[in-house]
């Protein structure tokens, strides 16, 4: 007799009370039960809050369950934004309500008198992870359950699957999802690429086969093409199917880094199963990563099928699976090429209407010059591989917007040759980012270096085998990335009071391993300038208020922003928001103008974007004192309202219409007509200052006002 899981005793521990109890129905992870005496109309409705011991702040995405003697669900609901929930539950004596939430211990309480709202405290101490390690019986491969370690570490990725699932079970979202088909060549390059948007999906981005199918035929099917791989989600991991076929063992990654679950089949079997590992991060005990591979296709590791799951935490609280991708090997006739399959979940849509983004697209900006320096205009740039493409207009520029993440080679031609005509280079593009990059035809598509010219990455190859280190082709590109950045970036920021959002001066702000260190000012600001580009541990200190640790990454030559709030306890915190800006905006001053107190309007690259003005002059309409005036030929302009000092009959007329402002474009004085601001374009633009009157800094004094506008450039 098959021995059943503690879930499965709970259902049936449920089931057997069938006289007692009336109807059952079942969601996708869980039985619930109703007296024959309550009728699904008649069951009260049990309505509360969650909240952080110490606090009066919800606590969202908690599990809040209706739970019996046994510790069987009878009813489940995950509290809201703002740590509210509603519940339908049975009157029964011994029903209790239990709330799990990640990072906090389980918290119980008796079910409120009927029309009281219960009010549920979490301890504010977190779940303790930093101990974790993968030694002793930890590393024996058993139950998901069968160690205190392994406990802890199922403990928080039930939840956050069972959030996911409680989601998708009551249609909270709708998702928009690009699924993409790739070659990918060496060094992770994107050779091929096809890809479509697939909009306001009321389904999991993630699905596949019910777990009991997975478990009778295993994750591959056999056709006269191939192998069909079905790969696992959230369902499947959760499911007693998956447990039963598994056993788990503890891993933990050196110094600090992600805990996990690994997982692997049991005993032999001729279907194809997988194994991997369910990452946890450590300070937050939130699920990030699940990876695994394919088992009893080949006995060649190299050439094993392999894939991936990412979860994203939502900014209501709930989970989903942010993007999903499946490796597998091409015929050996194509190298080491690879075929990938996956999707990104580009933005969650909750039913009352609120957009959620997940992993935002890339976007490609540059400018083409001659060998000469002079901009190459009439040119088309193209991603090889796809239908992305662009071509410059007279001052060299192009913008190809709405780019999934990757390497991909850049080609450059005129519009009616071949793309190897003038030539082609490698770029990175990351989500939630522009990348920015200047072509130069003299330089693109270079020849190879002669074997007698060796190159830097040559002598770090020849160090790494003089000590018995192999490199392939992905180890070379990653060498090549590291000795050509060489620019370094900067790390400006505020930081606040979580509750009350007012600044605190005197934080102290670190960078660990390193000796950048800085203290915040009055309005909570502060700056760490040239810190060499990489992945960094920042740690924010005040007295008064609990620490925090954050990992920031700061790309070369590019100023990263960010928004740190503290706490007076130690409760779980959002993850610090993070803008990155250009070296450019920054070495003209325009972040020190801000954080100085200039009474003026900013814009970054960030605001235009949120604000999606369709012309130049859409963006200044909303600031106090600017107005849009015609003249006598029907034309518009700029005027800034001021109290005017003229006296005599026009004076009136001058105060109505106010003054004209200077206008500087990347530091250059402008001519202000109207037409010539309406035609600037939008996509261009880095950053706007704008200052009214006695407002304007020193070195653009102006009496009436000044507008300084600053272009996107190149890194």
């Amino acid at each position: 007799m098959r021995r059943i899981g503690r879930q499965s005793r709970d259902r049936l521990a449920v089931a057997t009370n069938a006289l007692a109890w009336g109807a059952c129905v079942v969601t996708p992870f869980v039985l619930v039960c109703l007296p024959r005496a309550l009728r699904a109309q008649d069951a009260p409705v049990v309505r509360g809050v969650v909240v952080v011991e110490g606090t009066a702040s919800g606590l969202a995405g908690a599990l809040v369950r209706a739970v019996g003697e046994r510790g069987e669900t009878s009813a489940l609901t995950v509290t809201d934004g703002a740590g509210r929930f509603r519940l339908t539950a049975p009157t029964v004596p011994s029903l209790r309500l239990r709330v799990e939430a990640i990072g906090h211990t389980s918290t119980e309480i008796a079910l409120p008198d009927p029309g009281e709202e219960a009010r549920v405290v979490v301890p504010a101490r977190r779940t303790d992870l930093t101990a974790v390690d993968a030694t002793g019986a930890a590393t024996r491969c058993a139950g998901r359950t069968a160690t205190a370690q392994a406990r802890a570490i199922w403990a928080e990725i039930r939840k956050a699957l069972e959030v996911d699932a409680w989601a998708r079970a009551e249609h909270i979202h709708a998702y928009d999802v690009y699924q993409y088909e790739r070659r990918v060549g060496e060094g992770g390059r994107i050779d091929q690429e096809r890809g479509r948007r697939l909009e306001n999906l009321p389904t999991s981005p993630a699905r596949t086969l019910p777990p009991s199918q997975l478990n009778a035929s295993g994750y591959a099917r056999s056709t006269p093409r191939g192998e069909i791989l079905h790969a696992p989600n959230g369902d499947v991991l959760l499911s007693e199917e998956f447990a039963a076929n598994h056993c788990f063992r503890v891993v933990a990654e050196g110094d600090g880094g992600r805990v996990g679950l690994a997982f692997e089949p049991l005993g032999t079997t001729p279907k194809v199963e997988i194994r991997g590992v369910m990452w946890v991060d450590r300070p937050t005990a939130e699920l990030r990563v699940v990876d695994y591979e394919y088992t009893g296709l080949t006995d060649d590791a190299s050439r094993r099928p392999s894939g991936g799951l990412e979860f994203r935490r939502l900014a209501d609280g709930l989970w989903t699976v942010g993007q999903w991708w499946l490796h597998s090997p091409l015929p050996r006739d194509a190298g080491r090429a690879l075929r990938v399959e996956g999707a990104h979940v580009v933005r969650v849509v909750h039913r009352d209407g609120t957009v959620l983004r997940v992993m935002g697209r890339a976007h490609l900006m540059g400018i083409v010059r001659d060998s000469t320096q002079r901009v190459a205009a009439d040119l088309r740039v193209r991603l090889l591989g796809t239908d992305f493409e662009a071509t410059t207009n007279a001052d060299g520029r192009f913008l190809i917007p709405d780019l999934p993440p990757g390497r991909f080679r850049l080609a450059v031609a005129p519009p009616d040759v071949a793309e190897s005509e003038l030539g082609w280079q490698d770029v990175w593009l990351s989500g939630n980012q522009t990348t920015q990059i200047e072509l130069r035809l003299d330089r693109i598509g270079a020849p190879p270096r002669a074997a007698s010219e060796p190159s830097s990455v040559d002598s770090v190859r020849w160090v790494l085998r003089s000590i018995g280190i192999r490199t392939t082709e992905r180890v070379d590109s990653l060498i090549e990335s590291s000795l050509n950045t060489t620019e370094r970036g900067r790390l400006l920021g505020r930081v606040f009071d979580r509750s009350s959002g007012r600044a605190i001066a005197g934080a102290e702000v670190s960078l660990h391993r390193t000796d950048q260190m800085a203290v915040a000012r009055n309005d909570g600001r502060f700056a760490l300038g040239d810190v060499p580009s990489g992945q960094y541990v920042m740690q924010t200190r005040m007295l008064g208020y609990a620490s925090r640790t954050d990992t920031v990454t700061i790309p070369p030559g590019l100023v990263i922003e960010a928004e740190i709030a503290l706490t007076n306890q130690p409760i779980a915190l959002d993850p610090i928001t993070v803008n990155v800006h250009s070296r450019w905006l920054d070495s003209n001053g325009f972040f020190e103008r801000r954080m100085s107190g200039l009474k003026g309007a900013f814009y970054t690259r960030r605001d235009i974007e949120e604000k999606k003005p369709a012309t130049f002059t859409d963006l200044l309409r909303d600031i106090p004192a600017v107005n849009m005036v015609s003249d006598e030929v029907g034309k518009m302009a700029v005027r800034f309202r001021r109290v005017t000092t003229i006296v005599g009959p026009d004076a009136a007329d001058e105060g109505n219409r106010g003054c004209t402002p200077a206008v500087y474009y990347d530091g250059i004085p402008l001519n202000t007509g109207f037409d010539r601001l309406h035609n600037i374009h939008v996509p261009f633009i880095d950053g706007v200052e704008v200052y009214v009157g006695a407002a304007t800094p020193i070195e653009y004094k102006h009496p009436c006002g000044v507008i300084l506008i600053w272009t996107r450039r190149p890194r």
